[in-house]
């Protein structure tokens, strides 16, 4: 592993880019070796868990803290809209005269003279 960390930072740096140390963390899977994985010197951060595009990722592959990250996401979403409230939409005055707002429907009859 060793071996292939040194290469992709030859690499990177042969187009011009570089790998950030304190950004970079390592998950072991499947493996015996105890050694830690250096990058120009420096041991690279070991962690049980870390979550890619959105998903959680594990060593032992399960998906309950999946499933946990996702529901709490889904409840911050909907209590951020739950405070929010309907957005009302404000109608402005008319321009000339009055107007009342009316809580049911009003109807009009008008006779025309001579009817």
């Amino acid at each position: 592993m060793q071996e292939k960390t040194t290469l992709l930072a030859t690499t990177a740096a042969d187009t011009g880019l570089n790998i950030n140390r304190k950004k970079t963390e390592l998950m072991k899977i499947n493996t015996t070796a105890q050694a830690p994985i250096t990058l120009d010197g420096e041991p690279i951060k070991e962690v049980e868990s870390f979550t890619y595009l959105g998903s959680v990722v594990d060593q032992q592959g399960g998906t309950d803290e999946d499933i946990k990250s996702r529901i709490g996401k889904v409840r911050t979403a909907f209590i951020m809209l739950k405070t929010s409230g309907p957005q009302r939409k404000s109608v402005p005055p008319p321009k000339y005269g009055y107007s009342t707002p009316m809580s049911s429907p009003c109807y009009c009859m008008a006779q025309r003279p001579g009817e």
